[in-house]
C-alpha cells in the first residue's frame, strides 16, 4: 500500500497497477532481506565501518565521484559546496579493524557540486 503513491493514478488499469505493485514489493523484499543480513553481519563485527553520508563530513577528494554539477567543474574547486547523494563506505584497517589505522575505502561518495542558492 505504501508503494501506491509512487505510481501515478490513471496511468494503468487496476489489474496492471496491482501487478506492478506486486512486482515492486517482491523486488524490494530481496533488497530488504539483503540489507538486514548485512546489518546483522556488521553488528557482530569488531571491524569499524563508516558511512560518509553527512555533508559536514570531510571527504577525501580521491574517494569522491561527481555524479552531477550545477556550476563547479571539479570537487577541488567547489570548496565544500556540494550535496552528498550517496555516501561512501570505509572499513577500518590493520589487525584490529580500526578506522584510525589505514582505513580501506569500499566505495566512493557520490556528490553533486554546487553552487546552490541559499
Amino acid at each position: 500500500m505504501k508503494l501506491a503513491p509512487f505510481i501515478p493514478s490513471g496511468s494503468f488499469q487496476d489489474a496492471e497497477r496491482n501487478a506492478i505493485l506486486k512486482d515492486a514489493k517482491n523486488a524490494l523484499l530481496s533488497i530488504c532481506e539483503s540489507a538486514l543480513t548485512l546489518a546483522l553481519m556488521l553488528n557482530g563485527s569488531k571491524t569499524e565501518y563508516l558511512w560518509a553520508q553527512d555533508y559536514n563530513f570531510t571527504l577525501d577528494p580521491s574517494h569522491v565521484e561527481v555524479v552531477g554539477t550545477v556550476g563547479y567543474q571539479s570537487f577541488e574547486d567547489c570548496k565544500g559546496d556540494y550535496l552528498v547523494i550517496f555516501g561512501g563506505v570505509s572499513k577500518g584497517g590493520g589487525l584490529q579493524g580500526k578506522l584510525s589505522d589505514n582505513p580501506v575505502h569500499l566505495s566512493d561518495t557520490d556528490v553533486v557540486l554546487g553552487p546552490f542558492p541559499a
